[in-house]
């Protein structure tokens, strides 16, 4: 990790730090990058006594495939606080990908930016961009790691579902040992990758398995 990465990290983690309370939001329609990563570091600081909540813009709907990742932090955008202490962006290359969370944002006493998209326009008080990272889960764990905060079987549940999903469970090319170093240990924390991979790639609600027999 570059020197000018790191230096953003630690002044990410300096803000969290000194924050009563964490505001995380990621993308409007999120994938499994995004509601990883803002879950995992919505969990860690809540285990590290902070008051956090989750979100993201309308329509506000979580793909059933993720419920496993404790959604009892996700709170509806209406109720995200309007104007918070410190907000953290993950997953999220502009404003505009906020919905109507990018007001809130807008008026955040410091807004951090958690990202790997090469296109991110560098919006935010504390910007921590990586286009070399496979996913934002990445910079999420570095994040959680330099706080000190838990890093408990939910939380690497949570980073480690990120990872598989934008790693192609690690057959895309964005695949290095940096990645796989950090997955190996999340299971050792206690992530389960087999019941990851089933939930996000082979679990299937019954009424889709009908609609596809229908259509067949």
């Amino acid at each position: 990790m570059k020197q000018a990465i790191r230096g953003s990290i630690r002044r990410a983690a300096e803000a969290l730090a000194a924050a009563g309370e964490v505001a995380v939001a990621c993308h409007i329609s999120p994938d499994g990058d995004a509601l990883g990563s803002a879950l995992g570091l919505v969990h860690a600081a809540r285990a590290a006594g902070k008051g956090a909540v989750a979100s993201f813009g309308s329509p506000f709907a979580v793909p059933a495939q993720y419920g496993f990742l404790g959604l009892d932090p996700l709170v509806p955008p209406k109720e995200f606080p309007a104007a918070p202490e410190v907000m953290v962006v993950v997953d999220v290359a502009s404003p505009d990908r906020l919905g109507e969370l990018a007001g809130p944002a807008s008026r955040a006493g410091t807004l951090v930016v958690l990202d790997h998209h090469g296109t991110n326009s560098g919006f935010g008080h504390i910007v921590v961009l990586d286009p070399a990272a496979a996913a934002t889960a990445q910079l999420v764990y570095h994040l959680v790691r330099r706080l000190a905060w838990p890093l408990d079987r939910q939380v690497a549940t949570a980073l480690l579902t990120g990872i598989v999903s934008d790693t192609g469970r690690f057959g895309y090319s964005s695949t290095d040992g940096a990645v796989l170093r950090i997955a190996a240990r999340l299971v050792d924390a206690g992530a389960r990758p087999d019941q990851i991979g089933q939930r996000v790639y082979e679990w299937l609600p019954f009424g889709y398995l009908q609609v596809s027999a229908a259509v067949l």
